[in-house]
């Protein structure tokens, strides 16, 4: 009986002190952040090329008052939904996890969009993860030392996602987008549907943490 016991108290040290490794050393995965942001605005003359270019395209086809066309994106998921870091894994053939800073990049130097929005499922969220969402779009909006004109206009959002086994009780997916980045316009914390979306976004997501 003594043996065992000493046994078992071993394989448990062993056990802490592997996983405890594993924390530390990155093993077993390592919590997922916004990112960085990795570059500066697009300067101003090439915004005002672009537009030019738009005019004179317009008018070459015999518009005689051409009107602005922005284009945009206002449905942008990140690693902090789960089930976009799910399916951006390499073992689900992705390409690997994508942060939100990642989505800032993109739309300021890969689509060349004028507006983009952040909404990771509101079912997923956390306070940390709120916090670092503004925090992130704010970075991304203001990229230069003047806070009165930016490249891309970025916007603070999340997704209200419900689920209802029948129709009548079935409401869909609702991108909920804040007009304003200041904190005080901006909702506390991202509003939730509750059910099915918060189990499978939230109870059952081994990467979602409610720090």
């Amino acid at each position: 009986m003594k043996r065992l016991v000493l046994l078992v108290l071993f394989l448990f040290l062993v056990g802490t002190t592997y996983f405890a490794g594993g924390i530390y050393y990155g093993w077993i995965g390592k919590l997922e952040q916004v990112g960085s942001i990795q570059g500066k605005m697009i300067p101003s003359k090439i915004i005002s090329q672009r537009t030019e270019a738009q005019i004179k395209s317009s008018k070459r086809i015999g518009v005689k008052e051409p009107k602005q066309i922005l284009f945009g994106d206002l449905h942008v998921h990140t690693t902090f939904s789960t089930d976009a870091f799910l399916w951006t894994l390499p073992m689900l053939n992705g390409s690997g996890s994508a942060p939100m800073a990642d989505a800032c990049d993109y739309a300021r130097y890969c689509s060349g969009i004028d507006f983009w929005a952040t909404t990771d499922h509101a079912e997923a969220s956390t306070p940390r993860k709120w916090e670092q969402t503004k925090d992130l779009v704010r970075q991304c909006s203001f990229a230069s030392d003047n806070e009165e004109s930016t490249d891309v206009v970025s916007f603070i959002g999340f997704e209200w996602t419900q689920v209802g086994a029948l129709p009548s009780e079935h409401y869909g997916h609702k991108n909920v987008i804040f007009k304003d980045l200041e904190d005080k316009k901006v909702a506390k914390r991202p509003i939730a549907a509750s059910g099915v979306a918060v189990n499978a976004l939230r109870n059952n997501a081994a990467n979602t943490s409610n720090s």
